[in-house]
């Protein structure tokens, strides 16, 4: 299960251009390639949500930071425990996705306008349905666990 939270400065992105950027982060295989059975791949998309907001506020380095350019873009990827051996291939899938819809891969990979952090969330540490999610629990409950979780978002 991933939960990825996308901040942006307010009034860079459109409401259109956040769920295009929130759709693209969605249906990426975030975790890797470490993963190739597609039953694997299709529960980790079915329990990636994504939420992209706006920051009217935003200070690095203890200063208000210039937002007058083109939009910046802060990540949290909140991961299993599996977090620490992955974290390299997330941040670098979550960067080339943002890349690929901002458009401009050296300011975002050399000029420092997006930074990823991926927090492990321990085992146990997940729940759905008042319920701790466990990686057995997940496994033998996937597809209705998945459909479930789906079913709640909001369209």
């Amino acid at each position: 299960m991933l939960y990825v939270e996308v901040n942006v400065p307010e009034g860079h992105l459109s409401l259109a251009e956040r769920r295009r950027l929130a759709t693209m982060l969605a249906t990426e295989d975030l975790a890797g390639p470490g993963e190739a059975d597609p039953g694997v791949l299709a529960l980790h998309r079915s329990l990636t949500h994504v939420v992209v907001r706006e920051a009217d506020v935003w200070v690095a380095g203890g200063r208000h930071a210039d937002l007058s350019g083109r939009a910046r873009y802060l990540v949290t990827v909140h991961a299993g425990p599996w977090a620490a051996e992955r974290a390299g291939r997330i941040a670098a899938a979550v960067t080339r996705r943002i890349e690929d819809f901002d458009g401009d891969a050296d300011a975002l990979r050399f000029g420092g306008r997006c930074l990823v952090h991926v927090v492990g969330v321990q085992e146990g540490g997940l729940a759905a349905f008042g319920e701790v999610l466990t990686a057995e629990g997940l496994a033998a409950d996937a597809a209705p666990v998945g459909r479930a979780l789906v079913s709640h978002v909001p369209g």
